[in-house]
């Protein structure tokens, strides 16, 4: 981060240091897609596929390099921001297995955002009951979430 009172030269490394945690950031996103099985090449997407793509992308990698999502193989650790209810918190994203198929048949008839909010719960292991959880995040940490269970759905 640059800052006014910086000299060139710590202005260097703190860029060189940020490309570098951008780097390991985006390495440690594709390692969770690979241990998923969740295709990371651009080539058969379409466009607006290749742009979502990168969104998630982004929003991975930017929580990785404020230290707010840690990637352990098929999983990651999610810590909740300041800004939500629950700061702090940590939620773990687990690949989905049956149950997180069944919550999306389990909301209201019509009702596709809700769908989606009780598969991102299940995936996290939060109990429907609780779902305030998922839905009271503010969109820093929502996306994150929910960039999860798009490339799990679209897989």
């Amino acid at each position: 981060m640059k800052t006014p009172w910086m000299s060139k030269k710590e202005e260097q490394a703190a860029s060189e240091e940020l490309a570098a945690d951008g780097g390991f950031a985006e390495q440690e996103f594709y390692n969770w897609c690979d241990a998923n099985d969740i295709d990371r090449s651009t080539e058969g997407m379409n466009e607006d596929e290749a742009r979502s793509f990168e969104k998630i992308k982004k929003a991975f990698t930017k929580a990785i390099t404020e230290k707010r999502l840690i990637v352990d193989g098929s999983s990651f650790m999610y810590t909740i921001s300041d800004r939500s209810p629950g700061a702090g918190n940590t939620l773990t994203v687990r690949t989905p297995t049956g149950r997180a198929w069944t919550a999306l048949g389990e909301a209201k008839s019509g009702n596709d955002v809700q769908r989606i909010q009780f598969f991102i719960a299940s995936i996290c292991g939060v109990e429907k009951k609780d779902i305030a959880q998922i839905t009271g995040l503010v969109m820093k940490d929502y996306k994150v979430l929910l960039g999860a269970a798009t490339l799990f759905l679209t897989e």
